[in-house]
């Protein structure tokens, strides 16, 4: 889901949503195809940037100290 664009930077920022949001090659997916593509068609883009909703940071941090945990 486009989420927002600015204009001075030229960063697009996009929520993925369906099986890719929870895709560990989802920042990927994100930078070789649709960041490509953009930058293609559309000049003004430099970078695109996922948006994380709540839930996805929370399971994001949880995933981390599970990860740190596990790391000891």
């Amino acid at each position: 889901m486009f989420r927002g664009f600015d204009e001075d930077s030229g960063v697009v920022s996009l929520q993925l949503v369906g099986a890719c949001r929870g895709c560990s090659s989802s920042s990927v997916t994100l930078k070789s195809g649709i960041e490509n593509m953009l930058k293609h068609y559309i000049p003004e883009v430099s970078e695109v940037v996922q948006v994380l909703d709540e839930s996805e940071e929370a399971g994001v941090e949880a995933f981390n100290a599970l990860e740190q945990h596990l790391s000891n």
